[in-house]
């Protein structure tokens, strides 16, 4: 067992020498922390398999690169290499959606009922975009980034709400959505910076800007909507 952790640990730290990345860079890349990485590179501890399957997706290895007695033989991508790749697929992603939004709002705009308010599907596209952007954040970001797609997610259902509210309705405190916005922007960046809140809690956190509030526990409480007030 211990053959196995000094075996590992050494590969470890060839693989992330070779891909130019520093210690609490890959703790990012995989949610944990520096001295998580830092005690499995020392041989202290030996990640999970599914936190070495992760680590083999990162570097572009097989899980026997990292598990073997011998050196990695496979060719490990860079750091550059690697979020130049999942850039590409991210902006391809995000780009698809306005595509679609560009499509839709053609079809309803030479439709004589809805030509008036062809105009609000590029009001909601954002939303869909900021959705893809906090997926593949989720995937393959920080808690950082995490935290920014979750508050892009929450600002963009804000101002769908603030804009359908001023073409189709007479309410005019809309200043209260932003306020709870907000609140929630600093809530989810909070819980990400502590590393404990769950992927889809934070999407719960967006969806309903004025409904749930997770605390850094994960627990939830009801708050009563601004608008009821």
């Amino acid at each position: 067992m211990e053959e196995l952790k000094d075996v590992i640990a050494k590969n470890l730290v060839e693989l992330r020498t070779q891909a130019k990345l520093t210690q609490l860079q890959l703790a990012e890349m995989l949610n944990y922390s520096d001295k998580a990485v830092s005690k499995w590179e020392r041989g202290e501890a030996i990640p999970d398999i599914r936190v070495l399957m992760r680590i083999a997706e990162i570097y572009g290895v097989s899980l026997d690169d990292i598990v073997g007695k011998e050196s990695p033989a496979a060719p490990i991508q860079t750091k550059k290499h690697i979020n130049g790749k999942r850039l590409f697929i991210t902006a391809l992603s995000a780009i698809l959606v306005w595509f679609i939004a560009t499509g839709i709002f053609l079809v309803f705009y030479f439709i004589v009922p809805t030509e008036k308010y062809s105009y609000l599907v590029f009001v909601v596209a954002p939303l869909p975009t900021a959705i893809v952007l906090l997926v593949f954040s989720n995937l393959w970001g920080n808690r950082l980034t995490n935290a920014l797609t979750t508050s892009l997610v929450l600002w963009a259902c804000v101002i769908i709400i603030h804009i359908f509210t001023l073409t189709f309705s007479d309410f005019v405190k809309i200043y209260f959505f932003y306020i709870a916005a907000v609140v929630k922007s600093a809530r989810a960046y909070k819980s990400y910076r502590l590393g404990n809140i769950h992927f889809f809690k934070a999407v719960a956190i967006a969806e309903s800007p004025f409904v749930y509030n997770f605390d850094a526990c994960g627990k939830s409480d009801f708050l009563q909507p601004f608008a009821a007030r």
